[in-house]
């Protein structure tokens, strides 16, 4: 009876496991050709990345990738240029009216007409490069009682004929703008420290990056003073001043697919790493508006220019292996697809194109639409996201813009694991238990339970029922 009783447990257990295999293998012939984001559970091992140009003048641009035949997206660089600023100025430098000079230094001034910025003229000025102070000009004679307070930034176009050297932080002054309230002596001052080039440099100052001395008042604003000191040893200089004015700048928000970055008109370009990633949608967080496409949203006055980097993963995935015989080796294929990829050129003007490819270890060849990819590139190994998630052995080649891309890696494995390689991502669905596999594997894992639990019972209680007859 007991050898009868594990018969046909053993027997049912290898059913369950012949039932497993089949359906898993079912399963597998079924789910080829989707997504491997769905698939795998970790980061593709291989995906295009291309730059996108968006000059963002309406408050909303939204990026549509439902007609080409990817997976899923990653923004893995975000970059924000602003346009030129260009106030409207009141233009302080059309005269040498109201200005006053350090007489001992500058010794010749004018108007020039010719280079200029702004308006009818610029001002220029000589100074006679003096190694112990500093030299200046002075806008109004400690009166200009200038309310300011419905501005925040001042704007001035500033050069130099030559490349000097700089000094700051020296009694006097040194090289800088100083807005002050009542006089000098008082040093009631807000300052900006200045590097002139020579090259015209619009400078537009936000008031809340000057620095601030004893209580000036924005309020009541009686001087501007541009205060020079070159290094020892600087020969004499031209000064070219134009568009002092003061102007109100105002903030614009940008939203990529939710993240916000913030600008103004005289924000440098501003760049952020890893602002989306497709896990976003196809993990436990399902934001299924961003799944094919990108939302841009801008509140404020400025267009500045976006460039998204992107990383477009394949729409499609197949795996199968074989055995050669001509050695009796396995091989495991895995093939990569990205279809319609012509829209992503002609309408939204994909560029920059590369493939980048994580090999497997022990990878034969590759081909790219049945061209041969060389493996003898430099490989490297990269992070994604955070340092847990690496791709190594990572080859990367400049790609053509074509319609259709198909990606194969061929690999050696074991010719007994080869015929069985198609199965080989069935058990590493993304979706958290929501495929048929699952549903398999569970009912394979209650089943032979349940028989185990009768085997034993049955055996217990022959055990049992042959104690009490002995």
């Amino acid at each position: 009876m007991n050898k009868r009783l594990t018969t046909i447990l053993i027997s049912s257990l290898c059913l369950n496991t012949l039932l497993l295999v089949l359906a898993l293998a079912y399963y597998s012939m079924a789910i080829q050709g989707i997504s491997p984001l769905e698939l795998a559970g970790i980061i593709p091992e291989t995906f295009i990345e291309g730059k996108l140009d968006i000059e963002l003048k309406e408050p909303r641009v939204i990026i549509d990738f439902s007609d080409i035949g990817i997976g899923g997206y990653d923004i893995y660089r975000l970059r924000v240029e602003v346009p030129a600023y260009e106030p409207s100025y009141e233009n302080f430098t059309d005269s040498w009216d109201d200005w006053a000079l350090d007489r001992i230094d500058i010794k010749t001034y004018g108007l020039e007409p010719e280079d200029k910025v702004i308006g009818n003229y610029s001002l220029w000025f000589d100074v006679k490069h003096s190694d112990v102070s500093n030299t200046w000009i002075r806008y109004g004679q400690w009166d200009l009682n200038l309310n300011l307070t419905g501005y925040n930034a001042l704007a001035l176009y500033i050069k130099a004929n030559t490349s000097l050297l700089w000094k700051h932080e020296v009694p006097g002054g040194g090289t800088a703008i100083f807005m002050g309230t009542g006089d000098w002596s008082e040093w009631n001052f807000f300052k900006y420290e200045l590097n002139i080039t020579t090259d015209w440099q619009c400078l537009v100052i936000p008031f809340q990056k000057m620095t601030q001395r004893g209580h000036p008042s924005l309020a009541d604003i009686d001087y501007i003073i541009i205060s020079l000191h070159a290094v020892p040893g600087s020969p004499d200089y031209r000064i070219w001043i134009d568009g002092l004015s003061f102007v109100r700048i105002e903030k614009t928000s940008i939203y990529c697919n939710g993240v916000k970055t913030d600008i103004f008109p005289v924000s440098p370009a501003i760049q952020i790493d890893d602002v989306w990633a497709w896990f976003y949608v196809y993990g436990r967080n399902p934001k299924t508006m961003f799944r094919d496409k990108i939302i841009l949203l801008k509140h404020g006055p400025a267009e500045p220019r976006i460039t998204l980097f992107l990383r477009l993963y394949p729409g499609g995935y197949r795996c199968y292996g074989y055995v050669d015989p001509k050695n009796w080796s396995g091989i495991a294929v895995d093939v990569y697809t990205w279809e319609n990829m012509s829209n992503a050129f002609l309408s939204l003007g994909l560029h920059d194109l590369r493939l980048v490819i994580s090999l497997p270890e022990n990878a034969i060849s590759a081909t790219l639409n049945s061209r041969p990819i060389p493996l003898d590139l430099n490989r490297t190994t990269i992070y994604i996201y955070k340092p847990r998630c690496p791709l190594r052995n990572v080859i990367v080649i400049s790609i053509t813009k074509e319609d259709r891309y198909v990606l194969k890696l061929y690999s050696e494995v074991l010719w007994i694991i080869a015929p069985f390689y198609f199965m080989s991502k069935a058990l590493w669905m993304l979706q958290g238990f929501r495929g048929f596999n699952y549903y398999c594997l569970f009912f394979y894992v209650l089943t032979s339970v349940t028989e185990i639990e009768i085997f034993l019972f049955l055996h217990k209680r022959r055990a049992v029922r042959h104690g009490r007859e002995t």
